[in-house]
């Protein structure tokens, strides 16, 4: 359960209930209903704590042991935004301490996705349709094909252009060094 792993991470930071909410702009309350397995987080929230603690989101959803060497189409954990307009799968093993994330992202037509500004990079990869990127000052359109990379403590946003949708592999390297 990610609420568990979440007051994990947070007490081992030394953070308070409080702390975490302003740090992710939700309330105290909600945070403890999340730690105590009463609600279900969004992907955008698990998105806003994982940087806020400087951790992989896929940490919040560990098994206990060692990280398989291989995932499995059939095994990677999924996740849906509330709309139904984003769905994930991670194709990275999962594991504490893991430095790389890499997530199948699928959007709908006019979906978005915006990733937090955090102690990460992010590449990716467009493997289908296309996608309108916007950060610091930049728009890009983006076809099949494309790859970018964004650097740490950047804000973004990805909107999908086509009318068929879009489809890519999201990297984040998280930690001090450049990947």
């Amino acid at each position: 359960m990610p609420g568990e792993k979440i007051r994990k991470m947070r007490k081992a930071a030394g953070w308070t209930v409080r702390a975490l909410a302003e740090k992710t702009g939700v309330s105290e309350s909600y945070i403890s209903q999340l730690e105590r397995g009463l609600v279900d987080p969004s992907v955008s929230l698990l998105r806003k704590i994982a940087a806020a603690l400087e951790v992989p989101v896929a940490s919040f959803f560990d098994e206990d042991g060692e990280p398989p060497l291989i995932t499995r189409r059939e095994d990677r954990r999924q996740a849906r935004s509330g709309d139904g307009a984003l769905s994930f799968s991670w194709i990275s093993p999962q594991g504490e301490g893991l430095h790389l994330e890499m997530v199948e992202v699928h959007l709908q037509p006019g979906a978005e996705l915006q990733g937090p500004a955090g102690e990460h990079y992010v590449n990716l990869l467009l493997t289908a349709g296309s996608l309108r990127m916007e950060y610091q000052d930049t728009v890009a359109d983006l076809q099949s094909g494309d790859s970018v990379f964004i650097p740490s403590h950047t804000e973004y946003t990805l909107r999908c252009t086509g009318k068929a949708g879009a489809a890519g592999i999201l990297c984040t390297s998280h930690g001090e060094e450049h990947p």
